[in-house]
């Protein structure tokens, strides 16, 4: 982690900006990351998907769309259907 900016006064008060790289966020993330079981982010990681898959299944049925268009639309962002995809 790298110092880059020292501001003295700001509202939140004195407060110093530093630059990240992912393996200081993988260092913080090692930090805070304390599960019972090791099996834990691989159960976290399926509910997630999970989740994802569930919100693409209720896209699909609302705009009667077979699954690869309804990749397709979640893959480009700059079409009409992803952005009712995010509604």
């Amino acid at each position: 982690m790298r110092k880059i900016i020292n501001q003295d006064e700001h509202h939140f008060g004195p407060k110093a900006i530093y630059e990240y790289g992912i393996k200081d966020y993988q260092a913080q993330a090692r930090k805070t990351a304390v599960y019972g079981y090791s099996d834990y982010p691989l159960a976290a990681l399926g509910e997630e998907s999970g989740e994802v898959m569930g919100k693409l299944a209720k896209f699909g049925r609302k705009n009667n769309l077979p699954l690869h268009q309804i990749i397709e639309c979640a893959a480009n962002p700059y079409t009409d259907d992803q952005k009712k995809l995010r509604e």
